[in-house]
């Protein structure tokens, strides 16, 4: 009778064209048949008589075949991609032109390995890796946070305060930590969300580094993405009690810590400067004078001088800045455009996921992208007191920051394509917040 099963699920797989599918469909309909049988012996039936009854309810092999291969295809979505190669495709032009700093041939390098991580990582079973991740989610942060403090301590800092060879390595850890931090997210699945209060620590675990190097800034939009990431998994249901509990009890004390961390931080003269610039005509608050003069105004005559700045328009994380001196203001308007679309576009396609836990793992890798290029703009406008260390994405000025930035991009797309065999499984039941709830797999109904 094995033999009779094994016959029906190949004739079904023939008809299944998508082979990454036809794996988990196959697996899926064996299962199907398994509790048919079991509850054909329930009845009284003989193991043989069961088995046989059970793939014949299952139906005819080839119409259930074409069923399957017309519901479960591969998931497309290029539009997030065509965003990113064209703000890639137009940075590599500036640089090209010299309209925008940045060595020609380090860019165009890292555009095609940025391109091949993202087409690489398309073609990752993200669902399958997170899985098999799952139950070390929370050693893997705890080990990742300690890492970069061990690599932050080794690296020299040289006299402008930038991080030796380490930097690239950093920077990388960094940005995967939302990920890493909505694996723990799906561990937690049941618990109520009055417990949520107690991943504020995780969030700064993670994010503290990144003050180190690259920048204050950077912990703070790597902070956002997180807190965001778990507000939408609060939002679809994924823990226990009303939402609106777990609103707070997560937003709460992370904005009190934020508060507390922010009034502790030594370089926060940049917000007096930011507030009154005209108070620091010779820091950073002339700097802020001249974008507004320029920006806010449109004085052809501000814009000659920031050009003439070559300590700033040489700067390649403001380059959106300097093409608006070059271009003129329209430049930003279009910056902004391009930002809100890239946002406007991954957002929409992530709330078309079926999975919940896939539009978790969504959120992780796109809030630290569009952050990063909201944080960005922000910076070239003028209206943040804090200046960015990583530059627009996929106009980054290292084969690194343009390399991840494409690599989360990949990841994305990659669930994307897989949405159609993501996911949830049964409903956990209602379960404490402990370390059990991290390491272990959750209790299921049934």
């Amino acid at each position: 009778m094995a033999c009779e099963v094994q016959d029906y699920l190949d004739r079904v797989g023939e008809r299944i064209r998508w082979a990454r599918g036809r794996t988990y469909l196959l697996r899926e309909l064996s299962d199907h048949i398994e509790d048919q049988r079991s509850a054909f012996e329930a009845q009284g039936l003989p193991p043989e008589e069961a088995l046989r009854r059970a793939v014949a309810e299952m139906g005819d092999p080839e119409e259930v075949g074409d069923a399957l291969n017309a519901l479960h295809r591969p998931g497309r979505s290029w539009a997030p991609a065509l965003c990113a190669l064209s703000a890639g495709g137009l940075g590599a032009l500036c640089v090209l032109t010299g309209l925008s700093a940045g060595e020609p041939v380090s860019h165009l390098l890292s555009l095609a390995l940025g391109l091949a991580a993202m087409l690489l990582l398309r073609l990752m079973d993200l669902g399958r890796v997170s899985a098999a991740l799952g139950r070390g989610a929370l050693p893997l942060a705890m080990a990742l946070a300690l890492l970069t403090y061990v690599f932050i301590e080794a690296a020299p800092i040289a006299a402008g305060g930038a991080h030796g060879g380490f930097a690239p390595l950093l920077l990388v850890l960094s940005l995967f930590s939302p990920a890493l931090f909505a694996l723990v997210l799906l561990r937690l699945r049941g618990v109520h969300g009055f417990w949520l209060w107690a991943l504020s620590p995780l969030m700064y675990l993670l994010a503290a580094p990144a003050a180190v190097y690259p920048s204050l800034v950077t912990a703070l939009f790597l902070g956002g993405a997180m807190l965001l990431t778990a507000s939408a998994a609060v939002c679809l249901g994924w823990f226990q009690g009303p939402k609106w509990v777990g609103l707070v009890s997560l937003w709460a004390p992370t904005a009190g810590l934020t508060g507390l961390a922010l009034s502790l931080f030594p370089h926060l003269t940049r917000w007096t400067a930011f507030l009154h610039p005209q108070a620091d005509p010779a820091g950073s608050g002339w700097f802020f004078l001249l974008l507004r003069r320029m920006l806010w105004q449109g004085e052809a005559e501000a814009a000659a001088q920031y050009l003439q700045a070559t300590g700033w328009s040489g700067d390649p994380q403001f380059s959106l800045l300097t093409l608006s001196a070059q271009l003129g203001r329209p430049v930003m308007l279009l910056a902004l455009g391009a930002v809100l679309l890239f946002g406007a576009v991954c957002l929409w396609r992530v709330r078309r996921l079926h999975s919940a836990s896939g539009k978790l793992l969504a959120h992780s890798l796109f809030w630290p992208l569009f952050l990063q290029a909201a944080g960005s703009w922000l910076c070239n406008a003028g209206l943040s007191p804090f200046f960015m260390a990583l530059p627009f994405p996929f106009f980054s000025y290292g084969p690194w920051a343009m390399g991840v930035d494409f690599a989360l991009l990949g990841l994305l797309l990659s669930l994307f394509r897989m949405d159609p065999l993501l996911r949830d499984g049964p409903a956990p039941v209602r379960q404490p917040f402990s370390l059990r709830a991290l390491l272990l797999p959750p209790l299921e109904e049934g």
